[in-house]
This record gives structure tokens, sequence and C-alpha cells, in this order.
């Protein structure tokens, strides 16, 4: 397949129409809400915005059929006319400013990594403004902002980077003019970022400037959109190209689309959306189309729109992402092309790093249509074979077990071959994807529940002392933990000794009670057992451990969404748990006692006796004093002290001290002290 890289002739592109899609769900109609698309989950994410005169702090995300809403406690306040551009090197949509109802302009940097809001609080930051132009810069790996309108309605020209720790303002011998409303966007095939039009309180401009991140540099354009304002550019990487769509001039909205090929823009025919502006547009990389949401069609924010709009090819050969590859497991990308090639056609699936310009690869003797969307010059791989009257050929690939391939991005795409004709038809787009990490099912023997990302208010006021400040806290990861707690049946199977006080034939059904009397260093010395005997089955993901959870985690999971002090509301009875009540829920002659795990109906994560039954390890070091910080934490462990944290109360506890936020001293017995297991991410 090497000679196929020889490059002699042009190709047009494939005819192309925008199409109006019908999700099931959309966002409220809105304008100035820009948008940025992630290729390691797939979606376009859309925040805030002015909702028909109202500034939105909501955040959506787009699958190419579905637009979901994304809940997050913390997130940036309501604004519309932010910068909003994804950072591929971090894997992070990154805010900035805005303009916010009755507030003015905003100077505040956010990011967002698919399940959390985090603000960034950087020493150094460009002024507050709104309608500024930001994309992000590939080659270099920084976000670029780009003039805007600061406070009192001036206009700004400067040039500011953002590295994900610092932004840098650059001093510059050229730039284009102080202006607002522009359309930028970043050229992965020319390595620049690239803006066009604007306001600058005089006209609207119509003026194309590239920055290749040493200077700006105007671009002289025979042929060119309209001077505009409020327009949307975004990098359309299988083609090559970035499109242009709509805008504003002269009070009225614009219904046309322009393609930039680096040197030139040329129209785009076929159908467009209605006439828009201050709409948000976002190459969907893994579907080969360009989405648009939104905008208004007048001048006024009152005609604010909620349609969704994609630009894709219409070719008939396609490639398809059947299993996205993931570290430790088998991808699978599926090739449809019409049933009648079945006969006598020979295909190749090419793998290769990731190729974001699209070019014809002519071949002397006979036609090669369509075109290459792969590396031809850095071949991965190149799978081979017949296709069939199936219509349909699915190449699997197996990822390596290894954490250094995730963020790893390649293309695939497939090609075949008329042996009657002699034609070479390449798919109409490749399959842009980036290897991640997931976590892979455990056992069903370990009864684990699957957590999802997200921020929780840690702590509690009414318990007070050790149990404050409280404080916002973000689990970043997923993770599993256990549905219930270990059981001394489980303890039994791995260590091969169960030291329970109640353990059969004294008391019934022991192995399905908790494993109690537990130390810190037994509770710890299961899970390295667990770990040794899930590794050698193959069953560990990646960067992810058996452990017992941390405080952080063990909260989260307990308040299972709730914020009162017990995850049934501000009280609990012996209906929800096994503790003490005035006397013991579950009572034995000589006292309380143990009860089988899941006895008590489960939280609304299905998790069961987060309150009550035996006491909890967590693996956090601590000091025994109130050691909770002030502010929002991402991910926190505790470091320091000589003993560890116990959560959740026992059979023999106060109610109150069975709370979601409890933190009781760890006594010198392990008396009805037991565990519950998480599979989480290595701690440092």
């Amino acid at each position: 397949m090497r000679p196929l890289a020889l490059l002699l002739l042009a190709a047009a592109l494939p005819a192309q129409s925008w199409q109006p899609l019908t999700p099931t769900t959309s966002p409220t109609p809105r304008l100035h809400a820009p948008a940025a698309y992630d290729p390691f989950r797939g979606v376009t994410t859309l925040f805030g915005g002015d909702g028909a005169c109202t500034a939105l702090n909501d955040t959506w995300e787009f699958t190419g059929a579905t637009w979901t809403p994304r809940l997050s406690v913390v997130r940036p306040s309501a604004r519309a006319g932010h910068g909003f551009a994804f950072d591929l090197r971090r894997q992070r949509a990154v805010l900035f400013g805005g303009l916010r109802p009755g507030l003015g302009v905003a100077g505040d940097t956010w990011e967002w990594d698919g399940s959390t809001w985090l603000q960034r609080t950087p020493a150094t930051a460009p002024p507050a403004r709104a309608f500024a132009a930001m994309a992000y810069d590939a080659t270099r790996g920084v976000t670029v902002l780009f003039g805007g309108e600061g406070s009192g309605g001036a206009l700004l020209g400067d040039t500011w980077e953002w590295d994900g720790a610092t932004w840098q303002l650059r001093a510059l011998a050229t730039a284009p003019t102080a202006r607002r409303h522009a359309a930028m966007a970043g050229d992965e095939v020319r390595r620049e970022i690239v803006l066009f039009g604007g306001d600058d309180g005089a006209q609207t401009l119509g003026d194309t400037w590239t920055f290749d991140g040493v200077q700006w540099q105007v671009k002289p354009t025979p042929q060119a959109p309209g001077p505009r304002q409020q327009a949307a550019l975004a990098g359309d990487g299988n083609f090559g190209r970035l499109v242009l769509l709509g805008g504003l001039h002269n009070g009225s909205a614009l219904a046309d689309a322009w393609a930039w090929d680096g040197s030139a823009w040329s129209p785009l025919a076929g159908a467009v959306p209605p006439a828009r502006r201050g709409h948000a547009l976002a190459f969907d990389a893994q579907r080969g189309a360009t989405v648009c949401f939104g905008g208004s069609d007048t001048a006024a924010c009152s005609g604010a729109r909620a349609d969704t709009w994609e630009l894709a090819s219409p070719a008939v050969r396609q490639m398809t992402v059947v299993a996205p590859p993931v570290v430790g497991q088998t991808a699978q990308f599926r090739y449809d092309y019409p049933a009648a090639a079945g006969a006598n056609h020979f295909y190749w699936h090419l793998v290769t790093l990731r190729q974001p310009a699209a070019f014809p690869v002519p071949i002397p003797g006979f036609p090669s249509l369509g075109l290459c969307r792969v590396d031809l010059f850095n071949m991965l791989g190149d799978a081979t074979g017949f296709l069939d009257a199936s219509g349909q050929n699915v190449l699997s690939l197996a990822v390596p077990n290894q954490p250094a391939v995730a963020g790893f991005g390649f293309d695939v795409q497939a090609v075949d071959l008329d042996f009657w004709t002699m034609t070479l038809r390449w798919a109409g787009n490749d399959a842009d994807v980036y290897v991640r990490v997931a976590n892979a099912l455990p056992p069903a023997a370990l009864n684990m529940v699957l957590i999802q990302p997200g921020t929780f208010l840690m702590g509690s006021e009414w318990m007070g002392d050790r149990s404050v400040p409280v404080h916002p806290v973000t689990i970043s990861q997923p993770f599993w933990i256990g549905k219930y707690e270990v059981t001394q049946a489980d303890y039994l199977s791995v260590m091969g000794f169960n030291n329970s006080y109640f353990q059969a034939p004294n008391f019934p059904s022991g192995p399905q009670r908790p494993v109690e009397g537990l130390t810190w260093a037994q509770a710890v010395a299961y899970c390295s057992a667990l770990n040794a005997i899930e590794d050698a089955a193959g069953r560990v993901p990646a960067g992810y451990r058996y452990r017992l959870p941390t405080e952080a985690e063990w909260e989260y999971c307990c308040r299972a969404g709730t914020t009162t002090e017990f995850h049934v509301g501000n009280d609990i009875t012996c209906v929800d748990a096994n503790m003490y009540y005035g006397g013991f829920c579950v009572p034995a002659p000589s006292g309380g006692q143990t009860s089988v795990v899941g006895s008590y109906p489960p939280n609304a994560w299905g998790l069961h006796d987060m309150h009550g039954n035996v006491a909890e390890w967590c693996v956090d070091a601590w000091t025994g004093t109130n050691d909770y910080p002030y502010g929002h934490v991402i991910d926190p462990v505790g470091g320091q002290g000589s003993t560890h944290p116990l959560r959740g109360g026992r059979f023999a506890s106060y109610s109150n001290w069975t709370s979601s936020g409890a933190r009781p001293i760890p006594g010198a017995s392990p008396f009805a002290c037991g565990m519950r297991v998480v599979l989480a991410p290595e701690l440092p």
C-alpha cells in the first residue's frame, strides 16, 4: 500500500448540504453560547448563552443523536458571549469571561472535564471581557484568546495564551485591530489559528488573519465572505478546511457558508441553515460532521433559536466506531459499503497516526475516487481481505493494556478495489479516535457498584468539631465500591482466616455477616491479597487498584446525592440501619450484634449499611482532629497523622455517629470495625 502515497492531483470536495436534526431533547433557545468538541468522549459541549434575553448557566452535550443536560453542583455563573475551546492535551474544555446580567463582563477562567466544572485562579489573567475570540492551538498545546469587549464597552486587541496553569500576554509586532464578535478556530492542517471579521465599533469587518504562535498575518483574499460579525468558524480536519457559517451585517442575519483551505475562501454549495448570528459551531471529528446549534435570526435577543443542524458528507462508504479503543480491550471499526461492491472486491483497513488532512491519492493506470484521510507515510497497520454482499466489514484491534497509550490518537479508514474496473474507492470519512481508559467490570461475586464522578458538599455543621468546615469536593474519576460491607465469607476466602466475634456456630448466618474486629492493617492486607488474585486473572484495569476508600469517596457514596445528615433525611431509625437508637436495633442476650449484610434498605446508589452495622476503615492517614480544608478540593486524601478514619458507625453507635458526615475518633480496640472495598484509581 505504500505506493498509494504518491500525490499527483487535486480533487474536489464531495457535494454537501446542511441537514436539520431532530433530537428528542434539546437545549432551550439561545445565542452567544459557543460550543467545543471533546474527541475523547465524542461529544459537543455547550454552556450558557443568552436565552431570549435571559442569561443561562446550564451545560449540554450532543452525541450526534441526543442532547443531554449535564448537572454540576459547582459551575460558572449565568453568562453569554464567553470564550470556549477544547484543550486536547489536557482533555478538558476551557471557558473564559463573558457578559453576566447586572454584573458586566467577567474575567474568570473555568474548565469542564466532562463531569465537573472547576474554577481556575491563576495569578495573572486577561482583563475581563465578553465576545472575545478563543481557539485551541493543537501544535503548541495552548488556548489562544483575542480581543473582545472589555469594561465600559472598550474594544480590545490583545492576544493571550492559556497553558493550563497560567495566562500569558503575547507582545506582538502586528495583530488584528481591536474588535469584538470575530470568528476564530484552530487549523490543524496548517498548524495555525484563523480569525475572520468582527466589529471594531465603527464598521463590520471582513478581513482574514492567521496566527502561527509567533506573529499575526493578514491574508489577501480575492474572494471572501462579505463583512460580518457574530459568525461562527470551526475546523474540519477530515476535509483539511475551516467552515464559516452565517453572521450579522447591517442589522441583518446571514444565511451562507464558506470554506477556508489555508489560502483562499470558497462558497460551499448546497442548502444552508436559515439566516442566523451568534450561533454555536463545532466539528464532530468522530462522525465527520460540522454541528450548528441555535443563534438568532434577528438583531434582537428575543429571536433566539433552538435548532440543530449538521454538515456531513453524503458518501455511501462510511466508517463507524463500533467499540471505541480502550486500554486493555479490543476496539472495533465497521466499514459500510454498497452491497453491490461485494463481488470480487479487495479491501484494506488502514490504521495510521492521527492525520487531520484529506487529500487525493491518484494511482497511475486506474482511478482513485475519494480522499485519503490517513497518514500513509506513518502506517501502524493494514488489514486486508475480501468484501462480501453483506455491505459491512468489521476490523478488530487489540489495544495494549498499558496506561501510556491513553490519549493516543489514530485514524482508521477503509478503501476497496474493484478488480473489474480497477477502481479504488475510499471511505467518505475516517474513524478519528483517541485511546481512553475505562473501568472493566469486576467479577460479579465481588458485588460492586459503579460510581460516576461528581461534586458534593462534604462535612456536617450538625456534627461540628472534626466534621467541619462543610466544603465542596469533586470526585474526578469513576470507581467501583462494594454494594455490601466485606463479609466473613469474603474475608475467609481471600485471607484464609476469620477472627470475627459474631461468627458461626455461635451466631446464625455468620458467613453473611460483615467481618469485624479488623485493624486497619488487616483491612489493607485484605485489599493487597485481593489485588494479587485479580491481577493474576487479568481483571484489574490499568491505573486502578482494589483498596480502602478515601474519606471523600466514602462520604460521596454514603450521601448518594443527598445533602441531609443521613441518606434517608435528617433522622434515622431502626427501620433504616443497625445502630443504637434508645436501645440496640438488633438485640441479643448480651447486647447488640451485627446483622447480615443487605438486611436494611439501600441508599439511592444501591449501597447497603452505609449507616451502622460495622464501622468502616478508610485509607487516609488522620491526626484525629479537624483537618478539612477550606474551599473546593479535588480527589482529597489525607496524608498526615498516625491513625485512620472510621466512617458510618457501628451497631453499638448512637444514631448521630452513624451519619454521613460524622468522624468519630478511632478507639484503641478494633471492636466492630470492618471494611468496604473500592476498585478505584491508584493513589500517589
